[in-house]
Order: C-alpha cells, then structure tokens, then sequence
C-alpha cells in the first residue's frame, strides 16, 4: 500500500500481533509499530488485510483491518474485523469500535481477501471456505473447498459504530438472465406456499431474492428440495429478528451424524427485510437488506433443488419482490 507520500508499507503478523512496516524500494524495511489484541491470544493470524473503504451516505472513509483467524486446535478459520484510521504508521481504532467483530454470521468463511495492487479497487474482495469442521467432525473426505463469489465491501454507521458490509458484484447476463424463471410481486402465505419445478432448466445454481413484511405470523419457513430428499430449510424468525439454517438434509449422509441448526444469524428487521440468496452444490452466501448481514455456509448438494416452498407459522405472513434466476455456467 502507498497511503502517505511515495513509502511502501507492509502489514505482517506473527502469531500475536499484527506488525507495519514502511520501504521505499521494497527491499530494506524499517519497522514502524504493532498492533496486539486480546483475541490474537486465543487463535492463530492466518491472513491479515487493511483497507481504506468509503462509508455509506457519509463523506467519509475509514481503515478496516481484516483478519482471518484459526483457532488453535487448527480445525476452523474465522474472519473478523476493526474499523479505525491509519496515519501510515499506526493503525487507531475508531471511538466505538475497540473490538474486533465477526464479518460473516455463517459457519464457513475463512478468509477474505481484497484486491491489491496500484489502480486496483481495494473494495472488490474474494471469501474462501474452510470446511475442516466439517471434515473433522465427519470423517469423510469428499468436501471441496469453495470460494465466495467477488464482492464490493462497503462501511456503514450503525448505533454510533462503523460496520462492514458486503454484496456480490453484478453477475453479467451470459450467467444471469435478464427475466426471472419464477417471480411474483406479493403473496400473503397462510399455510404454505409451493414452488413446484420452479426452474425449467437442468441449472445447479440459483439468485433467490425476496422481501419479507412484517405480518402476525411468528415464523416464516423457506425451503429449498428436490425429490432426492435433499433439503436446506431457512427458519425467519419474525419476533426475535434472527435466521436459523438447517444444513442437516441438504446432501451429505454423513451430515446427519453430527450436523445441528447453525447458530441464529440476527439482522435488522422493521418493517421490511430483503433477502437474497445465491446458492449451488458447494457453497450458499446469503445477504439480507443489501448486504448488512452476510451468512456464508459450505454445502454438498448431489442433485440440483427443484423445488421451493414458504411456510407460514401462527399467521398469515407477506412475502414481496420474488425472482429466481437459474445462473448459467
């Protein structure tokens, strides 16, 4: 990076803090400070990035450190961030934002990692799963690692704190359709609602978007199958504001061994909360109001879904703005 004047300056981590580094011919370094935390203690710095990010409706930029971090029994990576300023020599969290954060409220990303190099847009990053929970916990070996697809990360100002967000860059028309195979502007759902053959093509991957509306239900199911009892069910929870995914039945036998329901991913929800979802055989990002909260899981489909399905519980729930692309390869 070149943040001050015509220096280089290099971000390196050791196995408890993060060091700066400052060149102006790429060979002879002089050291400038280091960066320690109290989560360094109890992981490994796998991977560590800085970079300057515009905020959202704000004239305004702030420096993120990203780290990528393993836990010490070596099985599972996780990606955590810090918002602050960077002078060139030392990197000062912003008022509010003392801690490091989790970037990604799923169970599989690993890494995430943003452009570099001079004219580069050092907001277009790449996320990279890390399975070897999964691996461990199975004992199978049949898991491919995945990566995420590019995505344009943005800052945002939420109860006095800067947050990282992320979207995907817009898929191009030789992959995504212009018209969507399936779609509906608006559906109030009693019981369910059943999506049969919703994609009239022998596509194994999908751009699933919806808005959800506030009703009297308490819990809104959509479900993802297809007639090899293959199956992903995300539960919305209307009343505590939180996802839950269930992965056990979505194509690996191994999985109903020892998978459980991910942890619960909470997100904003007023009045209206829009959820999009791009899924295949490997991997499924999932990004809710435009890219505030991102959910990022590995998964091992066989067979592409077939069919889709929204479930209302205790009420009536509304379901806007449905489109289902099939994604070409």
């Amino acid at each position: 990076r070149k943040p001050n004047g015509n220096n280089f300056i290099l971000v390196a981590a050791d196995e408890s803090k993060i060091c700066f580094y400052s060149s102006e011919n790429l060979f002879d370094w002089e050291p400038y400070s280091c960066f320690e935390n109290p989560l360094f203690k109890s992981a490994l710095i796998e991977n560590v990035d800085l970079v300057s990010l515009p905020v959202a409706n704000a004239a305004t930029s702030k420096w993120v450190m990203i780290v990528s971090l393993k836990r010490t029994d070596n099985i599972a990576s996780t990606v955590y961030y810090m918002v602050g300023d960077f002078n060139g020599k030392d990197f000062i969290p912003a008022s509010g934002n003392s801690e490091f954060l989790k970037f990604d409220d799923g169970a599989s990303l690993s890494l995430l990692k943003t452009l570099d190099g001079e004219g580069a847009d050092n907001s277009i990053a790449l996320g990279w799963l890390d399975n070897s929970v999964d691996k461990k916990l199975s004992g199978i070996a049949d898991f491919n690692n995945a990566c995420t697809l590019p995505l344009h990360l943005f800052l945002y100002e939420k109860e006095g704190k800067y947050m990282l967000g992320a979207n995907p860059l817009p898929l191009p028309n030789k992959v995504k359709n212009t018209k969507a195979d399936v779609a509906f502007k608006s559906k109030k759902i009693k019981d369910q609602l059943v999506l049969d053959k919703f994609v009239k093509s022998d596509a194994n991957a999908y751009d699933i978007n919806f808005s959800l509306q506030k009703g009297d239900s308490k819990m809104l199911e959509f479900r993802l199958y297809n007639s090899f009892n293959e199956i992903i069910i995300f539960n919305f929870d209307m009343v505590r504001n939180q996802l839950v995914v269930d992965r056990v039945k979505s194509g690996v036998k191994a999985f109903e061994s020892f998978a459980q329901q991910d942890d619960p991913v909470q997100f904003d929800f007023d009045k209206l909360a829009d959820v999009r979802i791009v899924i295949d055989n490997k991997i499924m990002e999932i990004y809710i109001n435009g890219g505030r909260c991102v959910a990022t899981y590995d998964i091992n489909t066989i067979h592409p879904f077939e069919n889709a399905m929204f479930i209302s519980r205790d009420g009536k729930s509304i379901v806007k703005n449905l489109s289902i692309n099939a994604l070409k390869r």
